[in-house]
């Protein structure tokens, strides 16, 4: 099996290429989904978000508003680490599982697609490390018109995340994605040749 990390500022583009991998034939890992099991009722992750954040976090059938959590996690860099203690432990832990559990199939692609993948330190557990990289502004307008949220609410998220020069410096390639979703499919193709056509552990 070999397996991807994939990761990238907000609104780089990183899911929609994890997408064209599907496409593909990968398997994919969202981390932001996976993250989701974490946030229903009766988990302790649930009980840990509404001490810390406050029961003005959840809609009227009791389940976590993600935007309410976001407003209240996102609004400083104390809050941001409260958050991130309280998810990222069981789902770096998960995600770690579901890796060696795929590490026992000799072939395939797995792609794990994780923005903050840097921060979690899980660079070992990887054969290659995508980076997917924009210009300027422009991952904060998609994200802001993806989330319906201002360029401005965003920034707090942005703040949370490496620096783009640092992601640079710890992937093993940063693909650009300034222009259409068709350029971003073509180097998806490119990149899946580039993987699926690598001698095997028994042929090296």
């Amino acid at each position: 099996m070999f397996v991807v990390g994939l990761t990238g500022g907000l609104g780089a583009g990183k899911s929609t290429l994890a997408s064209f991998l599907v496409q593909q034939g990968a398997t994919v890992i969202d981390a932001d989904s996976l993250a989701h099991r974490f946030l229903e009722p009766g988990t302790s992750q649930y009980r840990a978000l509404l001490e810390t954040f406050g029961e003005n976090i959840l809609t009227e059938t009791g389940a976590v508003d993600r935007a309410r959590l976001a407003d209240r996690a996102f609004a400083s860099p104390e809050t941001v680490k409260m958050l991130n203690g309280i998810i990222h432990p069981a789902l770096v832990a998960e995600i770690r599982r579901r890796i060696a559990e795929a590490r026992e199939v000799k072939k395939g692609v797995l792609v794990v697609d994780a923005a903050l993948l840097l921060e979690w330190d899980l660079d070992d557990l990887f054969d290659v490390i995508v980076n997917v990289e924009v210009a300027g502004d422009i991952g904060l307008l998609r994200a802001g018109k993806r989330m319906a949220q201002s360029a401005d609410r965003l920034r707090g998220r942005l703040q949370a995340q490496l620096s783009a020069e640092e992601r640079r410096r710890r992937s093993s390639l940063t693909i650009q994605n300034n222009l259409d979703k068709a350029d971003l499919e073509k180097k998806a193709r490119e990149l899946w040749n580039r993987w699926t056509e690598r001698p095997s552990e028994s042929e090296a």
